[in-house]
């Protein structure tokens, strides 16, 4: 009996010397919340007492902006240097130096502007390239491609272009190859409303003679995708009512069948000015989707 006594007083002095050390991590978990809200409370006033209108130099540009703007994508380098407060102008006239690309940092502060992304038409793919390097290192979200609204152009008396340039339908068995205006920088999505015996369409290169052979990237009926008459890969069989997303990418095309796995494929040439194009025959039937 003594010693069941003796081990009911060894467990309660083990549960009195716990509660006494959980007491002690309380009161220490305490007080590091309250120096981390203090530390917070710090840095959000940092953030406020920064200047409202900031003005930056980049790569000796000079761009005024308001704080709001610059502080608008929560992680950014931008919000962690004005809260902090460790970024300091770097000159006289209290300008915050930044050793960038100054014709790219303006689509920047666009995008922090508005949360979108100008479209990269007229970009080299090294400009292309160099502002998405840019975005990564100030930490703002990648964008996804811009929506381009592709529009067909045709002179064949066969080729029916209706809804704002969008839908194109060949009217007799015959065969046409159709292209559209303008060189894809984005995405678009095209409809199959109809098809003939052997519709391919995707994205190609102009030449001399109006096209070439060499920068072909071609989705076929079955589903394979090729480049000079050699399938690279394969996206599933197409069918009517089918939307398939193309978008251009600094080093490849992507193919997209509705909500499908996407097919990728290499560029032969990152530099060269890929625009879509359709070829139809029989009762063939396409329309781009905005």
């Amino acid at each position: 009996m003594a010693r069941t006594s003796q081990e009911a007083n060894q467990l309660a002095e083990a549960i009195r010397n716990t509660l006494n050390y959980l007491l002690v991590q309380v009161e220490d978990l305490k007080q590091l919340v309250a120096e981390w809200n203090e530390l917070q409370d710090n840095i959000k006033q940092t953030a406020v007492h920064a200047p409202d209108l900031i003005m930056l130099n980049v790569g000796g540009t000079t761009f005024e902006t308001s704080k709001d703007t610059l502080l608008r994508v929560e992680g950014s380098y931008f919000h962690a240097l004005l809260e902090s407060g460790a970024w300091q102008p770097d000159s006289a006239a209290h300008a915050y130096f930044l050793d960038m690309n100054p014709t790219l940092f303006r689509r920047v502060v666009n995008f922090l502007h508005t949360g979108t992304m100008l479209p990269l038409g007229g970009l080299s793919n090294v400009e292309r390239n160099e502002l998405q390097a840019m975005m990564e290192y100030l930490k703002l979200p990648k964008w996804d491609a811009p929506t381009q609204q592709v529009r067909w152009s045709s002179t064949n008396k066969h080729v029916t272009v209706s809804n704002d340039f969008r839908t194109v339908e060949m009217t007799l068995v015959c065969s046409e190859f159709v292209t559209a205006t303008e060189a894809l920088t984005g995405t678009f999505q095209l409809r199959i409303d109809a098809v003939g015996s052997s519709n391919i369409f995707g994205l190609f290169a102009r030449g001399r003679s109006g096209y070439s052979l060499d920068h072909h990237y071609i989705c076929h009926k079955n589903g394979a995708i090729s480049i000079n008459d050699a399938c690279v890969a394969n996206v599933t069989k197409l069918q009517v009512g089918d939307v398939v997303t193309i978008q251009r990418c600094a080093t490849e095309v992507v193919f997209v069948v509705n909500d499908g796995p996407a097919a990728r494929v290499a560029l032969v040439d990152p530099n060269a000015r890929l625009f879509p194009f359709v070829y139809m025959n029989r009762a063939a039937k396409f329309t781009v989707v905005d």
